[in-house]
């Protein structure tokens, strides 16, 4: 007989009690292991945070700012913070604009926003990626004043306790102004009243509803949307910023629409001044020449110069123009263009087509031929050896083993005035002088001059074919119209500390040290004179204009062409070229650079006047003389082809093919001249 099969026992709810108890043992053990081991961990990020008790104090950085000749703050550089100002001194629109795009519920969270941080991840995974952050102000505070920018957890829980910390301490209000006094806007500028200041020349307190806005847009992303970066973005986000305003019933539709139709009318006018508005090809210039004044300032710096934000424009209007009309049928790719007085004081400087596109200044850093914008060079080492302008020297076929230079055009004439070869800039009577004079005689004349780049002792250097800079050429044609005197290009007046203290200050004599003898500054300007009057350079001429003078340059296959001049005070220089050394299209340095220095010249005089006669007093050479003599020497002179008129009072206004262009001048009649170079 089988054995009965025992039943299995019933659970009682005593071994069911049994079971629950060793569970709620152990999730209580886990939650006090938890709680120590938060303990722990709290205690270390507690211990580990950064020193908190100075937070009322806002330091101020180093910065270097840049004033014009009228004292008025043309740049910036460094991290620059304005005055602190409390929370209420602020327009109420500017404190709503920052809380309803960066935290909505900034009056209503402890420091930390659960419900924005939950919306903030709905909205991330809805979206399939990283678009919205839950930080509030008081964390971004916390963030700005105490820790490293990393995106790591240990931040975010530092930062985290942080707020909460700060709420504890701090008043909301007393959180709002030290957000605002601390926080970067871009450009440089840390704290309101830094931006206010930067972006729209104003106070805090001054501040319109669309500014407020346009500060708050830039909160975000501060290097890319701040109003100066970019305009347009800045306009379209603080758009967002007035709808959200709206949203939280701080501002009326009709308020909205006002402000909305202002950001439309600045965004307009911010497109139409890019940032090529500003000098900053000059500004960048004075920054690097700042270490040859004044290492002593520490805490930084004012720096005012001598830039004109008057001829600035007029260069940008002409420059505008030329490239809207004829730059690129030539293939004109750049322009560079220095503007001096006689003493070496640049009043403007335009170092490129446009700063946005490329910030490397081709007026002072650019290594280019100048042509025969340097044979004034060759010709001033002719006089120095006992040459008059009436000198005579051959223009005919010239080899000196391989080298073989040759005219423009191919043309001679044989043997003419020196100052008939120089209007004419015939190539091989400068190297025959070059020659005659000795390159090593040539080299020290640039020296003396100024021009301090590298020329090799050949004879081709004579036509220019040794690089050298814009500014250096500028002012080695500074000397000669100033009568002799040594010029060094500088436009740094004085330079203050944060203090108000004067750490330089330029002298009352900014002249140099004589170079050369006013008799042959005369002679040279006489023959300068010519060339302008009847020679290459006649699409410079002006009117009216006693003491003036300059030279054309254009070096092989039309890869630079420049013209330098001087007139009643001022030197200009002005190069056209490509950055690649692709060759224009036939572009002369007596054609788009002469028309240019002409439209330059002529505005300038006509808006800043010097009354250059006054600088005889100041050692300038004997200029008035000069300019009583230039008729006496308008007479005739001996040319290989007979009389010709180089200077006489029988001016009149015509129309002349120079280059392939016709181009109206006004001068005295010259007989069969070619237009070369």
């Amino acid at each position: 007989m089988a054995a009965k099969k025992s039943k299995p026992a019933k659970k009682t709810n005593k071994t069911k009690d049994s079971m629950f108890s060793r569970l709620f043992r152990l999730m209580s053990l886990a939650a006090i292991w938890g709680i120590i081991f938060a303990f722990f961990i709290g205690t270390y990020y507690y211990i580990t945070l950064p020193d908190i008790d100075d937070i009322k104090t806002i330091e101020q950085n180093a910065g270097v700012e840049i004033y014009d000749r009228n004292d008025i703050r043309i740049a910036r550089f460094g991290q620059a913070r304005g005055e602190t100002v409390v929370v209420d001194k602020m327009p109420t629109h500017l404190k709503e604009a920052v809380i309803s795009i960066e935290d909505r519920r900034f009056y209503k969270h402890p420091g930390v926003d659960i419900l924005g941080i939950s919306r903030a991840m709905v909205t991330n995974v809805a979206k399939g990626g990283f678009v919205q952050g839950g930080s509030t102000l008081t964390q971004q505070l916390a963030k700005n004043l105490f820790l490293e920018p990393d995106k790591t957890i240990s931040r975010k829980i530092q930062e985290a306790m942080l707020a909460l910390w700060l709420e504890a301490k701090l008043t909301k209000d007393e959180i709002l102004t030290a957000y605002l006094n601390r926080v970067y806007f871009g450009s440089g500028a840390y704290g309101i009243t830094a931006a206010a200041n930067h972006y729209f020349s104003k106070k805090p307190e001054q501040l319109t509803l669309p500014e407020s806005a346009m500060l708050a847009a830039s909160l975000r992303a501060p290097s890319r949307t701040n109003p100066k970066a970019d305009p347009k973005a800045s306009a379209e986000r603080a758009a967002l910023v007035l709808d959200a305003m709206l949203e939280e019933g701080y501002i009326d539709d009709s308020e909205l629409q006002a402000g909305k139709k202002a950001l439309e009318n600045r965004k307009a006018r911010s497109l139409e001044l890019s940032e090529d508005a500003l000098p900053h090809y000059y500004t960048d210039w004075v920054l690097d020449q700042i270490g040859n004044y004044t290492t002593r300032v520490p805490d930084g710096m004012n720096i005012y110069t001598a830039h004109d934000p008057k001829l600035y424009e007029i260069a940008q209007k002409h420059i505008q123009d030329l490239f809207e009309t004829r730059a690129t049928g030539k293939n004109i790719g750049q322009v560079a263009a220095v503007l001096m007085e006689y003493d070496g004081t640049v009043r403007m400087l335009i170092g490129g087509k446009s700063y946005a596109a490329s910030q490397y200044n081709r007026a002072v850093q650019a290594m280019r031929q100048p042509g025969s914008s340097f044979k004034p060079v060759v010709y001033l080492a002719a006089l120095q050896r006992g040459h008059s302008p009436s000198t005579l020297v051959w223009d005919s076929p010239f080899e000196s083993g391989k080298y073989r230079p040759q005219n423009f055009g191919n043309k001679y004439y044989g043997e003419v005035p020196i100052s008939e070869a120089l209007m004419r800039s015939l190539n091989t009577a400068a190297v025959r002088l070059a020659e005659d004079a000795g390159m090593a005689n040539v080299i020290e004349t640039a020296r003396n001059l100024g021009i301090t780049s590298d020329i090799k002792p050949e004879l081709a250097s004579a036509l220019g074919a040794s690089e050298t800079r814009l500014i250096e050429m500028t002012a080695a044609y500074a000397v000669i119209a100033n009568g002799g005197r040594a010029v060094y290009p500088k436009t740094i007046l004085r330079i203050k500390d944060k203090g108000g203290r004067l750490v330089y200050q330029r002298g009352a004599d900014a002249m140099g040290p004589r170079v050369f003898s006013s008799s042959l500054m005369r002679d040279m300007k006489y023959m300068m004179r010519g060339v302008v009057q009847n020679g290459t350079g006649r699409a410079a001429y002006l009117t009216d204009v006693a003491d003036q003078g300059g030279k054309t340059g254009t070096s092989q296959n039309y890869k630079d062409a420049l013209f330098i001049g001087y007139a009643n005070g001022y030197v200009l220089g002005v190069w056209m070229g490509n950055d690649n050394n692709r060759p224009m299209k036939s572009v002369t340095g007596g054609s788009e650079p002469a028309r240019l220095w002409h439209a330059i010249m002529r505005d300038t005089l006509q808006t800043r006047p010097v009354n250059y006669r006054d600088m005889t007093s100041q050692g300038w050479g004997s200029i008035g003389l000069f300019d009583r003599m230039i008729h006496s020497w308008g007479g005739d002179s001996r040319t290989a082809g007979g009389n010709r008129n180089y200077g006489g009072d029988d001016v009149k206004t015509e129309t002349r093919e120079i280059f392939g262009e016709e181009v109206e001048v006004q001068s005295a009649p010259a007989g069969d001249v070619n237009y070369n170079d």
